[in-house]
């Protein structure tokens, strides 16, 4: 990039945060939020979070996180598996395949 083009983006990117900011704000776009607009109360008894102690929300949290990660693991190895399966005895793809 050319020093011209370095200004020009940096002068588009400025300009674009300072009216991404400022124009809703001048056109009253969206008022000020609370808890009952973004449907908290409506969802709280569901999810059953700040209902209890803390601890039990964390652990909430800690295991619906560790619940995600197992799949994604899971899927992982089967990729690879699949990779390893289909690789034919090339050796390329089935280092490919190993290193998932």
């Amino acid at each position: 990039m050319t020093p011209r083009m370095k200004k020009l983006a940096a002068f588009a990117a400025t300009t674009a945060i300072a009216a991404a900011t400022v124009l809703p704000a001048a056109t009253f776009a969206q008022g000020t939020l609370n808890a009952n607009d973004l449907g908290v109360g409506a969802i709280s008894n569901d999810i059953k979070l700040g209902s209890g102690d803390v601890r039990q929300t964390a652990a909430r949290i800690i295991n619906v996180a560790l619940s995600f990660l197992g799949l994604i693991s899971v899927v992982i190895v089967l990729i690879g598996g699949f990779k390893y399966m289909v690789s034919g005895g090339n050796d390329t793809k089935t280092d490919e395949a190993k290193k998932l």
